[in-house]
């Protein structure tokens, strides 16, 4: 009987669950870089960036993209920003900003 029951809760919940929103966890796993996310940004592409403690990832909804600034690699950005023209910025703890450029490397502007 304990497994009958099991299986109607799991059914039950089931249900259930469409009503629910859904919500999934990604992690270092999964391809992000780092756990340990300091800012995110929803931009006017549709991407998801993500700023952390290793830099700047973007997140498409199936795969992560992960980008680097050549000089100064897994940088810790936070404050990602974006202008009207769908460029993206970010800011380093130490001050610097950086821009996304177009060949997805992290310039630096300061």
């Amino acid at each position: 009987m304990p497994d009958g029951a099991s299986i109607l809760c799991l059914w039950l919940t089931n249900i259930f669950a469409q009503d629910q929103p859904n919500f999934f966890v990604k992690s270092k796993n999964d391809g992000l870089q780092s756990n340990i996310i300091y800012n995110t940004h929803v931009a006017q592409n549709g991407l998801l960036y993500i700023a952390h403690s290793k830099g700047l990832s973007s997140f498409d909804g199936f795969a992560f993209k992960n980008y680097y600034n050549k000089s100064f690699p897994f940088t810790e950005l936070s404050n990602i920003m974006e202008t009207a023209d769908g460029t993206i910025f970010c800011k380093s703890f130490n001050n610097y900003v950086y821009r996304l450029g177009k060949d997805d490397s992290l310039i630096s502007e300061k």
